[in-house]
């Protein structure tokens, strides 16, 4: 911050005001049952002022940790501001209602840093509509759930103190994020990480991926699902590497929309795996490409514990559709391979008007 900065500290009703040449910085500190109201328009009343930084405490969320919530709605209707670096203290982030785009929080496009510190008590833990957001960092030691979204592909998010967190969930919005380089993002210091859900990544499988096998975060993993954005250039058998990094693994779901393109050969894999902790692989749309196939066989001659191999022909954005859903498995010894786990199943699901003939690749 410059030197000529100005600077606020607000605790309760006491306060100073702003030089009329403008605001930087604004500290307050409150209670969470009295005087909302108050910091409100202090709050708005900064950012109207061009203030660049916010650092928002809430003093008594020990015992209002139910009402410590800081809702960014408070901030709609403000023009776009200068508004750079903002942190909450001691509360948790009020998911936003459903808006549109028109309707969004322009406040916070030139936000760069959120740092959240000390959050208690979640189900939702930050859903941002942010535009030019380049950090995001949290210590947050009774967080459970992180839920993140991001137009910015240059944002960086940096854990350091997350002891609880067991689920995550990312939504990179333009596509852009390899698979591994949103695993090496993230610090290791989250060992109840089980959960984890990536919207709208990418497989870059014209590299191999940079994953660490001794990653902590990989090797908590009970349940991976990865929503790509298509299934262009994916040769499937690269997801090897990164199950090989998630020794607990139990399920791995593959979701994508687009016939796979592009896809480059790969030899049949020589090395054998046995994934001893994996029961459920599914692969939505599946299009019996040659970039699938192999993968689908790969996973029942070596998984020694998988009870289902579930392939889904139905596009991913018709879960709701009244076309009727079927589904037929297959059991182990009608499988068309030297499947790996006695209680192994590959299951068809499908539209009741979709022909299935691949099937017959698969059965003896």
């Amino acid at each position: 911050m410059a030197d000529k900065t100005d600077q606020i500290s607000v605790a309760g009703k006491k306060g100073r005001k702003a030089k009329e040449s403008g605001l930087h910085v604004l500290q307050v500190c409150w209670k969470a049952k009295e005087e909302s109201g108050l910091t409100l328009r202090w709050i708005r009343l900064a950012i109207q002022m061009g203030a660049q930084e916010l650092n928002l405490t809430y003093i008594d969320h020990y015992v209002h940790y139910k009402t410590s919530a800081f809702s960014f709605e408070i901030l709609s209707g403000l023009l776009p501001s200068k508004l750079k670096h903002l942190r909450l203290q001691n509360c948790s982030i009020a998911p936003l209602a459903k808006v549109s785009d028109h309707h969004q929080i322009n406040v916070l496009h030139s936000l760069e840093t959120l740092e959240l510190d000390n959050y208690v008590q979640f189900e939702v833990f930050a859903d941002f509509y942010t535009y030019k957001l380049k950090k995001a960092s949290s210590v947050c030691s009774k967080a459970t759930y992180f839920e993140y979204k991001s137009t910015n592909p240059k944002t960086k998010l940096c854990f350091s103190n997350v002891p609880e967190l067991e689920e995550m969930l990312l939504n990179l919005q333009l596509g852009n994020r390899k698979v591994d380089d949103m695993f090496t993002d993230f610090a290791t210091d989250a060992p109840q990480l089980k959960r984890l859900m990536s919207l709208h990544t990418t497989l870059d499988l014209k590299l191999e991926p940079r994953i660490h096998v001794t990653s902590t975060i990989l090797c908590q993993l009970e349940q991976l699902e990865l929503v790509l954005g298509s299934w262009r250039y994916c040769n499937l058998l690269k997801m090897i590497h990164i199950l090989v990094s998630c020794p607990l693994l139990q399920k791995l779901h593959l979701i994508a929309s687009g016939r796979p393109t592009n896809v480059p050969d790969m030899p049949y894999p020589s090395n054998k795996h046995p994934f001893p902790s994996l029961k459920e692989v599914q692969i939505r749309t599946f299009y019996a490409t040659s970039s699938e196939i192999p993968f689908v066989f790969y996973m029942l001659e070596n998984v020694v514990a998988l009870e289902q191999m579930i392939l889904d022909t139905t596009p991913k954005s018709c879960r709701n559709c009244k076309i009727k859903h079927l589904s037929h498995q297959l059991p182990n010894q009608r499988i068309r391979a030297k499947v790996a786990s006695p209680t192994a199943k590959l299951v068809f699901q499908h539209h009741s008007n979709e022909r299935i003939d691949f099937a017959k690749i698969f059965m003896r």
